[in-house]
This record gives structure tokens, C-alpha cells and sequence, in this order.
């Protein structure tokens, strides 16, 4: 892992601990990959996801921003789908 992967990687965290409430694990894989964990409370509404090819995405622009943003859409739909299923029939 890089430098710039590390804060990079640190960015992303903080501003997801803004917006999220919760555990939030977040790193550069080897494979250069940024590796995110969210969890709550140890419930069914842990959610791991991965951003690959981050140097390339970095050397073309990619922002902590749009990384957040991209995150965000992922686990709004996670929890979405979990609440779909629990307080509603037949989903």
C-alpha cells in the first residue's frame, strides 16, 4: 500500500464517519482495491464492498468525494433491501 493510498483511504473514512453511524473499517488492499466494512451494532446490516483499480482511478481524478458518494448509493440500497425484508411481506 502506497502513501497516497493510506490518506486516501483515511479521507474516505472520516467522511463516512459523518454520514454514517456505525463501525467503519476502510484500507488499500495489495491488489489495489479500497476495501470498505460497515457495520452496525453486529446486525444483519454489515456490508463489505470494494473500489478496484484505485491508482488508476486516483491518476484519472477520482476524488474522496465521488468515493463517498459511490459508497453511500451502495449502502443506502443495502439497508433499503434489509428493511424491505423486514417490515414488509412477500420480498
Amino acid at each position: 500500500m502506497t502513501d497516497y493510498g493510506k490518506l486516501f483511504a483515511s479521507k474516505v473514512q472520516s467522511k463516512l464517519k459523518e454520514k454514517i453511524i456505525g463501525n467503519i473499517f476502510v484500507t488499500v488492499t495489495k491488489e489495489d482495491a479500497l476495501y470498505i466494512q460497515i457495520t452496525r451494532d453486529g446486525r444483519d446490516t454489515q456490508m463489505q464492498t470494494y473500489i478496484n483499480n484505485l491508482s488508476e482511478k486516483m491518476l484519472n481524478g477520482y476524488s474522496t468525494d465521488y468515493a463517498v458518494y459511490e459508497i453511500m448509493k451502495q449502502y443506502r440500497e443495502h439497508v433499503t433491501k434489509i428493511m424491505e425484508k423486514r417490515y414488509f411481506y412477500g420480498n
